[in-house]
């Protein structure tokens, strides 16, 4: 499990910063649009960025493609049947 991870939730007109460093080992960049966090459900209640970050946590120390793999199944899971309202990128970026 990483010792420290770093997240950088951005949406689809947010504006990406990379310092000269770039990533130290454990960080985890995830890049979305905002068909993630504005995501809804039957009830009309969107996923939200504490929800996309609260799954994020939760799949620290796993490879990217499973996190990645992970968050969708979580937004997925939150919509259920309610019909999709949004396209949806997700990309997970993980330096071991």
């Amino acid at each position: 499990m990483p010792s420290r991870c770093s997240f950088l939730l951005s949406c689809l007109f947010g504006c990406l910063a990379f310092s000269q460093n770039g990533l130290d080992p454990g960080d985890v960049l995830i890049l979305y649009t905002d068909g993630a966090t504005e995501a809804l459900n039957a009830e009309g209640e969107m996923f939200r960025q504490e929800r996309l970050l609260a799954a994020a946590r939760a799949g620290l120390g796993r490879a990217a493609h499973e996190m990645q793999e992970g968050l969708l199944a979580e937004i997925h899971d939150f919509v259920g049947d309610a019909a999709r309202s949004d396209d949806l990128t997700l990309m997970v970026v993980a330096r071991g």
